[in-house]
């Protein structure tokens, strides 16, 4: 598992299940593409990607890869 957080403002309320949507844009974002290719590649190599807001403030990522792949 790899955990990734920041500082900022965090999510808005139901922000969570759009940002991974492709060309969705928060309040002050970009093209949106960036999250939407991270879980298309994380997803490819059987993993998952999630998001929510950290205890304190600021957005939590949290991404689960397994151990390994077996064919």
């Amino acid at each position: 598992m790899i955990t990734i957080s920041d500082d900022g403002a965090g999510l808005k309320p139901g922000e969570e299940k759009k940002i991974f949507d492709r060309f969705y844009r928060g309040e002050h974002g970009g093209t949106g593409i960036g999250l939407a290719i991270t879980r298309a590649i994380i997803e490819g190599h059987q993993g998952t990607i999630e998001a929510h807001n950290g205890e304190y403030g600021g957005a939590v990522f949290k991404i689960q890869l397994p151990e390994s792949i077996r064919e």
